[in-house]
């Protein structure tokens, strides 16, 4: 199976092949996520950080901007080898906490409106990007 570049910028997510040498020829997908469309008055925000997390035994927070209601969440691991799990806990703002557990490779969550994103924490050995949008408060 051959690896895959995703890359998250302006609102658009493009997944294509890392690796274009071969014999075969794959074109790639490009999904509009609207990020940028959907937020763009002066209230809202959109985060945007790569971190590397080497937490086997607690969970550590993101960075997370006061106020913000996350409506939108990207992660993907960068490294290691996606054979390396590691886990995620969303804190959301009426059914609270949720864990996601053996993360592998990239995860896209949308949160409703009245059930927003309040707080993200990784724990495992791991390097990820991650983006989240919302409006602040």
């Amino acid at each position: 199976m051959p690896s895959l570049s995703v890359s998250l910028n302006g609102g658009t997510l493009s997944v294509v092949p890392a690796d274009s040498t071969g014999s075969r020829t794959t074109s790639g997908f490009t999904g509009r996520l609207s990020i940028l469309d959907q937020h763009a008055t002066a209230q809202d925000a959109i985060y945007q950080v790569a971190a590397t997390v080497d937490s086997a035994n607690a969970y550590l927070a993101l960075p997370w901007p006061t106020g913000m209601q996350g409506r939108l969440l990207y992660i993907r691991r960068i490294d290691p080898a996606i054979n390396e799990a590691f886990d995620v806990r969303l804190t959301k703002s009426t059914t609270g906490q949720e864990t996601l557990q053996n993360q592998r490779g990239m995860l896209l969550l949308e949160f409703a409106e009245d059930d927003y994103l309040e707080s993200v924490e990784i724990r495992g050995s791991v390097t990820i990007e991650w983006a989240a949008t919302g409006r602040r408060d």
